[in-house]
């Protein structure tokens, strides 16, 4: 079992999501070999589903602005 300590509030922002890459890699989710955009190689579902499971949360926004005066 491995644990890590994470200081300061972008810590699990940065290692987070590199280590998940890397395990994904390892585990052969992303095939695709090269320099390759994360975009291109690595499936967003899986990967946002590994990211909420060791705890980070994320919060979403949407607006929307119409062209037309009311």
């Amino acid at each position: 079992t491995y644990t890590a300590d994470m200081v300061g509030r972008m810590a699990p922002g940065t290692g987070l999501p590199a280590s998940i890459a890397a395990l994904m890699m390892n585990d052969g989710y992303v095939t695709v070999k090269g320099v390759v955009a994360p975009e291109g190689c690595i499936d967003p579902e899986k990967f946002l589903s590994e990211f909420i499971k060791r705890g980070a949360r994320i919060h979403q926004t949407e607006t929307v602005e119409s062209l037309l005066k009311v």
